[in-house]
């Protein structure tokens, strides 16, 4: 191709978006969002975080990222740990749970949980920040579960249905699918709420342990 017209292509293709404009209209979104609070931990506008706390999961944070083109990135950092020895089999579950959802993204980073997706536009697509924060958000609620029923022993492969946020038009991501039953009469997720449970009264109890110990001291 002669140089002329590589350079005229050059000019009829259309410019890319202006950060600044971007990050007026994400700070206009976030601002105008009624569920969430959102923290501007970049100064600048380019990123920022929330808790989850609003959707049951106080342990997860969810982070906004503009990037220097204009796109954004949504990411939930769960902070739920991988053991290394189940790190092959949660990845394929994530990757089998993420392709039926209407925005993908659980993966295992470092050998923790996360949900993330990849760049959008999220000013002239089809959902804006707040739409695919909440979706991001749900998925973690949906299924937190799952490291603790692989970690109680829980086959991965009986894990595949363990739950569908996905299925359904709501913002939050649908009605769940019923999970399997285990041979025992409980099912995967009822197991999972179990374990929630009990580690989370285990917590507490340490926290009160630990409470005490200052107080002795």
């Amino acid at each position: 191709m002669r140089s002329e017209k590589f350079v005229e292509m050059l000019g009829l293709m259309p410019e890319g978006p202006d950060l600044g404009e971007a990050r007026d209209r994400l700070r206009e979104q976030l601002e105008g969002s009624g569920r969430y609070w959102f923290h501007d931990v970049s100064g600048n506008g380019t990123r920022y975080e929330t808790s989850g706390r609003r959707h049951g999961i106080a342990f997860a944070r969810g982070i906004v990222e503009l990037n220097d083109d204009g796109m954004v990135v949504v990411r939930v950092e769960t902070g739920q740990r991988v053991s290394p020895e189940l790190e092959r089999a949660t990845r394929k579950l994530f990757s089998c749970y993420s392709s039926r959802f209407k925005v993908p993204g659980l993966a295992v980073e470092d050998g923790r949980a996360v949900f993330v997706t990849e760049p959008f536009d999220a000013f002239a697509g089809s959902r804006d920040v707040e739409e695919v924060l909440g979706l991001a958000l749900s998925t973690v609620h949906a299924f937190g579960g799952v490291m603790l029923a692989l970690d109680a022993g829980v086959e991965p492969w009986t894990l595949i249905d363990y739950d569908d946020p996905d299925d359904g038009d709501d913002d939050d991501g649908g009605e769940p699918v019923a999970p399997p039953r285990r041979s025992g009469g409980e099912s995967t997720a009822e197991l999972a709420s179990e374990l929630r449970r009990r580690l989370e009264t285990l917590l507490e109890r340490r926290r009160d342990e630990a409470e005490a110990a200052e107080e002795r001291a």
